[in-house]
């Protein structure tokens, strides 16, 4: 392959036989955040979630087909399965304040919807409806997700306890169905971008904790979630032009009274600072007891997001896998009912899989293909506008935190983000990047000519074209091109082709496969086309 000034046809015989986490701070201050397999059924469970050599296809989480397409003997098998997997895991949570001893689960499939229904009985209730519990119903999707993953397609995840909403139990909870903000695109979109965690304070024993105080692989998700932030914002300043919302402090600045950084702590206690007089965004939740800090946290971002009115809420987590470890890949959950907030959560998936899939080494890497629907997400039912949780990967696998302390792989999610939001403010749907056609082209030797790429998708620019010669007439010497293209319309790319001849007199054809690549490396599939250059009539 030649660069870019080389490349063109030339008429002269060819040779024969040539050949064609001990990561520093966050450097930049952003704006202050005030303003700114059908087999399942006789298988093991586990069967499904082990994890695979890199490079091989794992399944992504939620994915397979509807459950509905089993006989109902296998899915009852299937659930009675999920039924006992979902057991051990509840037998071995730590009880929170008010949970019983005895705790009984049963899994079952909703056809009709494609939920994954997790029944628990009262017992499970704790005396907080807060972050806590909310964690020990994430460990129970996850692990009954990661069994299903591959087989049967889970479009939600639905918590019942003794067969009743939670709301049953704690109804000044439940948030009223509101109209969601349209899609169009407004002068200056505000996105709150809250990277998940960090330390709060824990009152009984008067210390500053980390809210995932564990680093399987030596990732901590209260610090890795503030490198995808700030990559994340970084593209929705430059490519979507919005304003941003931070919850998170990013400076490097000591917190006096944990001795910690700033970009280290909670979001409840950055916003307490910033609005010392509205306690109504950092000082909500039920829980009034030694915890308490831990739910105002979750509640502080959408309630932040709120208060300032914004466009979206990206809330940007690492999964985590409390068994095995085997679960990988991306999801993003979003609250169920809240067709904005799905349809949000569909695009950023759809770009994520473009971006991540485009960087060098992560061809594979699993990407759900649907957002998955949960009521029990406090950052995302909160939220008065479209919000979503993104699951970046898995800290708790090694691959997939290897994955999460890639520069590269960081930058490859979170373009895929902000593309995501940006297509979905367009009102522009999930296309994959492509050719669509090459019609052949003709010009004169010694003279440049235009080739004509009709395309698909929303390329970056600048986009190239990389063309390898497929057939060359035996008097010419041809070689791979790489072409810089000029943009023409939405759908259309051309660049310039010259073939160069002191001597020849015959008109010659060639043949080339042309690959369009964009500026973030997104590869198109190779299309075939071919383009004559004539010996101008005398």
């Amino acid at each position: 392959m030649t660069d870019e000034n080389k490349g063109y046809p030339t008429g002269t015989r060819r040779s024969q036989g040539r050949s064609n986490a001990g990561r520093p701070p966050l450097l930049s201050v952003m704006a202050s955040a005030c303003i700114v397999a059908a087999t399942l059924a006789v298988q093991s469970p586990l069967v499904a979630a082990q994890a695979k050599p890199d490079g091989q296809v794992v399944a992504p989480l939620g994915s397979g087909k509807a459950a509905a397409t089993f006989a109902s003997k296998d899915r009852l098998k299937i659930e009675a399965m999920l039924t006992d997997e979902l057991q051990r895991v509840v037998d071995r949570q730590k009880r929170l304040e008010g949970q019983g001893k005895i705790v009984r689960v049963k899994a079952s499939l909703d056809i009709t919807s494609k939920a994954l229904v997790i029944d628990l009985s009262r017992a499970y209730v704790p005396k907080f409806n807060g972050g806590r519990f909310e964690d020990q119903q994430h460990e129970l999707a996850m692990v009954a997700m990661s069994i299903l993953s591959g087989t049967i397609a889970v479009d939600e995840v639905r918590f019942l306890f003794d067969g009743k909403s939670i709301y049953k139990y704690f109804p000044q909870d439940e948030i009223a169905p509101r109209q969601p903000k349209a899609t169009a695109v407004e002068p200056a979109d505000l996105v709150v971008v809250s990277a998940a965690h960090g330390y709060y304070l824990h009152y009984k024993n008067n210390t500053w904790e980390l809210q995932r105080p564990t680093a399987p692989h030596g990732v901590y998700e209260d610090f890795i979630t503030q490198y995808l932030a700030q990559h994340l914002e970084g593209y929705l300043g430059a490519r979507s032009a919005a304003n941003l919302g931070i919850p998170r402090s990013h400076l490097s600045t000591t917190h006096a009274p944990s001795g910690h950084p700033w970009w280290k702590m909670s979001a409840r206690t950055y916003l307490e600072t910033q609005f010392p007089d509205n306690p109504s965004i950092w000082s909500t939740s039920g829980n009034q007891g030694d915890d308490r800090q831990y739910d105002q946290d979750i509640n502080a971002r959408p309630k932040f997001a709120n208060h300032i009115n914004a466009t979206a809420l990206l809330n940007i987590h690492t999964n985590a896998d409390e068994g095995a470890g085997t679960a990988r890949g991306t999801i993003v959950a979003y609250h169920a009912g809240r067709e904005t907030s799905r349809a949000l959560g569909s695009s950023v998936l759809c770009y994520m899989a473009e971006q991540i899939h485009a960087v060098p080494g992560y061809a594979s890497f699993p990407v759900a293909a649907a957002p998955t629907g949960f009521t029990n997400k406090g950052e995302n039912e909160l939220a008065h506008m479209p919000a979503i949780i993104v699951e970046t990967a898995f800290h708790t696998n090694a691959t997939d935190a290897a994955a999460l302390q890639d520069t590269n792989f960081q930058k490859g999610a979170m373009r895929g983000v902000e593309k995501g939001y940006r297509m979905w403010r367009q009102g522009k749907p999930c296309t994959a990047q492509a050719i669509a056609s090459i019609p052949a082209a003709t010009g004169n030797i010694n003279t440049a000519f235009p080739v004509t790429v009709n395309f698909q998708g929303y390329p970056q620019l600048p986009v190239k074209a990389e063309t390898k010669v497929v057939s060359c007439p035996a008097t010419w010497n041809c070689s791979n091109m790489v072409k810089s293209t000029t943009m023409l319309s939405q759908t259309q790319l051309q660049y310039q082709i010259l073939c160069t001849s002191p001597n020849q007199v015959a008109d010659a054809s060639f043949t080339v496969d042309t690959t369009l690549v964009d500026a973030d490396g997104v590869r198109t599939q190779p299309v075939r086309n071919t383009y004559t250059c004539k010996w101008p009539a005398t």
